[in-house]
């Protein structure tokens, strides 16, 4: 059975923020909240990628979303992260293995502070919204999986964010409605790692 970030969105209850279309002025303008550094490399393929960092690495972040590991580039220890698909039991590794050409870095997995650098510390949720222009997103507060997190669309993209309370190795649930600059965050060119998956699928089956 596929299993992916969409299939994961569809489960959080978020398919309104995830955008459809063209971008408009307005997601255009929202779109710069997120450091434009950040966003360099997405849409690039593994291989250049790997030419640029000849250091990193293919790897899994097991924790990178609720329930969901994170399929990577980068050097192991560093705090960004670049995504290629998400998986709950799927093995794309021989796909990255065999065609880093044809798959494309659909994101990027970064504390809060590094893809949105107005973050403090520690910030209601009210006021790191208003900071970024954002007036809509998601706050989980009932789905076990999901519990904490917040979802919600900024420009052509698609950012989840651990908002839980960090207690010494652990992210836990506190209703708080903080984030803190050190959370983990990603940010989602949807559409990009759906085509990384239709790809995988041409090649390697669905499910496999």
């Amino acid at each position: 059975m596929k299993r992916n970030l969409i299939l994961l969105a569809c489960l959080l209850g978020i398919g309104l923020f995830l955008l459809v279309g063209r971008q408009g002025p307005e997601e255009k303008e929202q779109e710069t909240a997120i450091k434009s550094e950040s966003l360099v490399s997405v849409g690039q393929s593994l291989s250049a990628l790997n030419d640029n960092l000849p250091a990193g690495e293919v790897y899994d972040r097991p924790d990178g979303l609720p329930d969901t590991a994170l399929i990577c580039f980068g050097e192991k220890g560093s705090d960004t992260s670049y995504v290629f698909f998400g998986t709950q039991g799927v093995d794309y590794l021989p796909c990255m293995e065999q065609y880093p050409e044809r798959v494309n870095c659909c994101g990027v997995a970064a504390p809060v502070s590094a893809l949105f650098p107005m973050t403090s510390e520690v910030m209601p949720l009210a006021d790191f919204f208003e900071g970024i222009g954002i007036s809509e997103y998601h706050y989980e507060e009932e789905a076990d999986v999901a519990l904490g997190w917040v979802t919600f669309s900024c420009g052509e993209y698609t950012v989840f964010i651990n908002a839980n309370q960090r207690k010494g190795e652990d992210w836990t649930y506190t209703g708080a409605r903080e984030i803190q600059g050190n959370a983990p965050a990603v940010v989602m060119d949807t559409e990009i790692e759906a085509a990384n998956v239709r790809f995988f699928e041409e090649h390697f089956g669905a499910g496999q």
